[in-house]
């Protein structure tokens, strides 16, 4: 398409996208409301732009409460607003749980013009729910692919260049952290093709040295090296008509690299230690958590492979970047893992919700799936609590308090009971957290707690009846 985009064209693209967005002028008045907004919050387009983002229930911006007195939104003075959950009241009267990101958009001179946000409904996956639906038919159509799954604007746009590329029979290569799920891609696009009724054949690039990845991926004649006692057929004549997935191809020494090169190039190769020249047709996936245009660069990866493999990329993005797809992958593994436990957890607790969508998940959905199968083994109730949770996501939870109050000395009784009080008011009386922030055991609180005439509220008795 030649030249802008004139307004219907832009709202056309607006009505697309798998979230809500609203945007507004500089003093909060609401300037476009798609279709995804209007059916999230049960108001149409009519009646929403023209008003302030204040005058719309739980919409007003957090970092400061919208009087309707200030000249300019909110918005400018915070300039950003990233995962935030709020919670609306939708025309009908129903409580809708909102994920948000919001920001501030400028002109060529940097000055603010406006504010867009979008928003992801994520009610149905939110803290209190106690039934565990079925996917829909619908969720799954829009948010599931083939074990991968997200509603966020880019696992979507994902989704459809995985979709396209599956059509084809294009070499692709798969980027993204490790715990992003770039198998499940890869399967996707195998299980989606022509190919799908032929093998699907994996291949760990990392996991082998040299010359046993080359023999494994090529085969080898017996007699070619030591402990060759009989001939093997590699890899990619163990998916010939199918697909062949590389893993973690960022790794493959420079020799292997020619070789493959001369796979993609001329769908032939040799088995280790013979002279024979064979014909495979197979597709190609590859996969990396690593640069490699940056490897290309510092000579540690072939730039002609390197174009060769990135015919279609894909690049997966990691979870901290997609917080609106948290709720439903907690779902789906409170489900799978329901099943394989028989045992019947059917949601979080607020905190641990809270938890969940303010981690980085350095690990990724990996992480998250470790997480909720580490809470089925440990749990003993029909909801996960923030005790249920791995050492590492508890430890960051109460990182906060722990720095807060890890200088504190009591030096007599009454300054050890005062800190053991701060502390109880501090975890909402929560005795299990305030004994961790304290470095100590819960029964070594209770009992410093009876040491010091305090009840379990960490007052004496007369008070805790006052």
């Amino acid at each position: 398409m030649d030249g802008p985009l004139d307004a219907k064209s832009l709202g056309n693209l607006f009505d697309a996208m798998a979230t809500g967005l609203m945007a507004v002028d500089v003093h909060g008045v609401v300037t476009a409301w798609n279709a995804e907004a209007e059916r999230i919050t049960g108001r149409t387009r009519d009646e929403v732009v023209g008003k302030r983002c204040d005058e719309l229930d739980g919409f007003a911006h957090p970092c400061r409460s919208c009087s309707g007195k200030e000249a300019m939104c909110p918005l400018f003075d915070c300039g950003e607003l990233s995962n935030v959950e709020c919670r609306i009241v939708a025309k009908d009267g129903r409580e809708v749980v909102l994920l948000k990101n919001a920001r501030v958009m400028r002109d060529s001179a940097g000055l603010a013009i406006g504010g867009v946000e979008t928003f992801s409904d994520v009610t149905a996956f939110s803290v209190g729910k106690r039934d565990m639906e079925p996917p829909t038919r619908e969720f799954t159509r829009r948010y599931r692919l083939h074990g991968l799954i997200g509603k966020s604007e880019s696992m979507q746009s994902a989704y459809e260049l995985i979709e396209q590329a599956a059509r084809t029979n294009a070499t692709v290569l798969v980027n993204g952290e490790s715990g992003t799920g770039k198998d499940l891609v890869a399967r996707a696009i195998h299980f989606l093709s022509p190919r799908a009724k032929k093998a699907f054949v994996r291949v760990s690039c990392s996991a082998l040295a040299e010359t046993l990845l080359e023999s494994e991926i090529f085969g080898h004649v017996r007699g070619s090296f030591t402990h060759a006692f009989t001939d093997k057929i590699g890899r990619f004549e163990a998916a010939d008509g199918g697909t062949i997935f590389l893993d973690e191809i960022g790794e493959v020494s420079a020799n292997t690299q020619v070789k493959l090169l001369r796979v993609l190039q001329e769908r032939e190769f040799e088995r280790v230690g013979e002279t024979r020249t064979r014909k495979v047709d197979v597709r190609v996936v590859a996969a990396t958590n690593r640069d490699l245009r940056q490897l290309v660069k510092e000579g540690k990866f072939r730039e002609d492979l390197y174009y060769r493999l990135k015919v279609v990329p894909v690049a997966l993005p990691p979870l901290r970047d997609r917080k609106e797809d948290v709720p439903l992958l907690i779902n789906h593994f409170l489900e799978k893992y329901s099943t394989a436990f028989g045992k019947r957890i059917t949601g979080c607790s607020r905190e641990v919700m809270s938890q969940f969508l303010d981690y980085r998940w350095p690990g990724n959905v990996r992480e998250l799936e470790h997480a909720i199968e580490h809470a089925f083994v440990v749990s003993q109730g029909t909801e996960i609590s923030i005790f249920d949770l791995p050492e590492e996501l508890r430890r960051r939870e109460l990182e906060p308090l722990m720095a807060k109050h890890r200088r504190e000395r009591p030096r007599d009784p009454n300054e050890e009971l005062a800190l053991i009080q701060r502390v109880l008011a501090d975890t909402g009386g929560n005795r299990a957290k305030a004994a961790r922030v304290l470095g100590i055991s819960r029964v070594t609180l209770w009992k410093r707690l009876r040491r010091l005439g305090a009840g379990a509220t960490g007052h004496p008795p007369s008070e805790a009846l006052a």
